[in-house]
């Protein structure tokens, strides 16, 4: 049997909505520590930390499958784990100048950008169902996101609304690299030629070079964590995006780039209850609001998967 005939045999089944769930849950954390750290170090310390702990993964890449890999896979991995890359470091600016509920809607806004780039590329189908999930999905991140254009900001400060529009731009932009590593990554699946341990290779050689450079230029920035705490919030964001990039990784061999991306938008829903109860930030009815519009999606798209596989089992 091909690699090909596993990715179908497997296909929708529980065990990666499974895993895009617990990746979900897991990336919160990792939002959390992110916000929590940049409070005491600077957010290219951080950046530069969290990319050291991808580097073992060189030991683990699969050399047996070079004879195999052509050009555009070779190209294909390096696009994801630069991506990946950019993507973490934008979305480590965005935490620490955005609360983390908001910051973590506007990332998952790029369930858009994917399933857009998932039709064009991958050819997944992307029906009027999708797209009215989609579309809840941009209300609920725009209730929550609150953009200045459309709400304005007249209750806080000029320096707070500024670093707010920072923060979302640099989220958004973390949306847009977050989408392209899910799309690359998929159509390493379905060439047959993934490997994770190539793609984090990437990430950490990419960051490591990218974020000592930044640095070694902002001497400013190489402060020291004075405290076990600020350690501690460290720990948790490096392990949690970690563990978090794995199980999404692990999603995509049984679901495609648009699922996984919509069921993990319900990280805003964990984002907010730990913005609520452990920092300092409100969270407002308009938030609750948008929270329930993004969720819609994930519940949809995870009953679906349910019904599938048990259409595939009686068909079979």
């Amino acid at each position: 049997m091909s690699i090909d005939e596993v990715d179908r045999s497997s296909y929708h089944t529980p065990i990666g909505l499974l895993f895009a769930f617990i990746s979900a849950i897991v990336w919160s954390f990792n939002s959390l520590g992110n916000n929590l750290v940049t409070k005491a170090v600077s957010v290219w310390t951080v950046s530069f930390v969290i990319s050291l702990c991808y580097l073992p993964a060189f030991v683990f890449i699969k050399l047996e499958q070079k004879e195999i890999f052509e050009t555009t896979d070779t190209i294909l991995t390096v696009v994801a784990g630069v991506s990946d890359s950019l993507s973490l470091s934008l979305g480590v600016i965005g935490f620490s100048l955005a609360p983390v509920g908001d910051a973590s809607a506007i990332i998952f806004s790029k369930s858009v950008v994917c399933a857009i780039l998932t039709s064009i590329f991958l050819e997944d189908k992307f029906n009027f169902r999708d797209g009215v999930l989609t579309l809840f999905n941009v209300i609920g991140v725009i209730l929550i996101s609150k953009p200045p254009l459309v709400f304005g900001h007249a209750d806080v400060g000029l320096e707070d609304n500024v670093d707010t529009f920072i923060g979302s731009i640099a989220a958004l932009l973390c949306a847009v690299f977050g989408a392209l590593v899910l799309v690359t990554v998929r159509k390493l699946h379905q060439r047959g030629t993934y490997d994770m341990a190539a793609i984090w290779s990437a990430k950490a050689m990419t960051g490591y070079l990218m974020f000592a450079v930044i640095l070694s230029i902002r001497l400013e920035d190489s402060q020291n964590m004075s405290t076990l705490l600020d350690w501690g919030y460290l720990f948790i964001a490096c392990a949690a995006g970690v563990i978090a990039t794995g199980f999404t990784y692990l999603a995509l061999r049984y679901q495609n780039a648009s699922v996984v991306s919509l069921i993990g938008t319900s990280e805003v829903v964990f984002a907010f209850i730990f913005q609520g109860f452990l920092t300092e930030d409100n969270v407002d009815w308009m938030s609750i609001i948008g929270s329930i519009c993004v969720t819609l999606a994930p519940l949809w798209y995870g009953l679906r998967g349910i019904v599938q596989l048990r259409q595939t089992d009686i068909e079979q």
